[in-house]
């Protein structure tokens, strides 16, 4: 994690044998830092990731405050980091590609009892020495602690542009069932699915499906997220459960525990109905590291579907010695119903919503 910074004086770079204190100080804060830690763990096995993407810390000895930042695409003056807006950025008015496309992720991770006046001054830090966040540009705030929101939307209206917030949701995670620590093992004992379904690793050509299914998809944009997000999944990061009408058996009999079947991510989503049959359930690990867009097409609910694609995913994470947890809106009951079963419990202070902001010159533009 080279790239994690402090706010000290210079604002220099913090020496790898200093990194491990913030970790911890991330580990033990739990629920509101795991899509950072999630987001370090990509910056370690993926250059372009990384390149995009910024932590910084407001005491390294003493942290309370950790934020991330991290682009949608490579700024268009070519800097590495990001750190110098393009004056292109919003030379295009009103048009959502162009909004989208400069999006910047700004992630922040503080103890549920950090005292707010330090975190508030941490920002004025950014602000003043670093232009983080820099409010002349499209932001997202993701996965935004209630505790944190107040602060964020009082930023925001000082500086005239637009705000909303979506996805009012709760944390979920599993636990160990003796110690009660996160990250508890997933199930492996989940009995096996009828031989027509089989459980695979979803292909990008798969995209377009969930794409036209998912609350938040139906553009361009959506489709490009979703495509991404499977092209970079790691073995049992993105599944789907396959129905064929031919009844071959599964070389995994169709478990719904073991390795997810490896397919090739080449041609057309046509030829992947033709060679693994119609994609009936899915789900995803998403960008900020947990289990989401879990789904079943309603003509085949009620089979356990939804619990077989959480149980893959949960095990892709916990392979990655990463957290197993999820996001689930308040008022979503079979969601909430369908993790519970599969050993997922309610995180205690993980209340949390996403955070737009459009400045001025800016429509806004909704993500869903």
């Amino acid at each position: 994690m080279e790239v994690l910074r402090s706010l000290g004086k210079d604002c220099s770079e913090i020496a790898r044998s200093e990194n491990e204190k913030v970790l911890d100080f991330m580990r033990h804060v739990g629920v509101t830092a795991w899509p950072i830690l999630y987001s370090v763990w990509q910056s370690r096995r993926d250059s372009a990731h990384r390149d995009l993407t910024r932590y910084y810390v407001d005491s390294v000895d003493d942290p309370t405050f950790v934020l991330e930042r991290h682009c949608v695409r490579a700024p268009v003056d070519g800097s590495e980091t990001g750190d110098e807006r393009s004056d292109q950025s919003m030379e295009v008015k009103d048009e959502e590609e162009t909004q989208w496309k400069h999006y910047v992720h700004i992630t922040l991770c503080a103890a549920h009892d950090a005292d707010m006046d330090r975190v508030a001054a941490s920002l004025d830090v950014l602000g003043t020495r670093l232009n983080i966040p820099d409010w002349s540009t499209t932001l997202l705030f993701p996965f935004l602690s209630i505790a944190l929101w107040p602060e964020i939307e009082q930023r925001a209206k000082l500086q005239g542009g637009s705000t909303f917030g979506e996805g009012r949701s709760h944390v979920y995670s599993l636990r160990n069932k003796t110690s009660g620590d996160t990250n508890g093992s997933p199930s492996t004992t989940t009995s096996a699915l009828p031989s027509e379904y089989r459980v695979l690793n979803l292909a990008p050509s798969d995209a377009g499906v969930i794409n036209s299914h998912w609350k938040y998809g139906g553009s361009e944009r959506t489709l490009d997220y979703l495509t991404r997000n499977i092209e970079q999944a790691f073995d049992g990061g993105a599944v789907g459960i396959f129905v064929s009408s031919s009844q071959h058996q599964d070389e995994s009999s169709c478990s719904a525990s073991g390795h997810v079947p490896q397919r090739s991510t080449d041609g057309s989503h046509q030829a992947a109905e033709q060679g693994h049959g119609t994609l009936v359930a899915w789900g995803i690990c998403t960008t900020y590291g947990g289990i989401g867009m879990v789904q079943t097409l309603p003509e085949y609910q009620r089979q356990g579907l939804a619990c077989a694609v959480i149980l893959k995913l949960s095990q892709g994470i916990h392979s990655q010695a990463l957290q197993v947890f999820c996001c689930i809106e308040a008022d979503n009951a079979a969601s909430i119903s369908c993790f519970q079963k599969a050993g997922f419990t309610k995180e205690a202070n993980g209340e949390l919503q996403w955070f737009h902001y459009f400045p001025a010159n800016c429509t806004p533009v909704s993500s869903s």
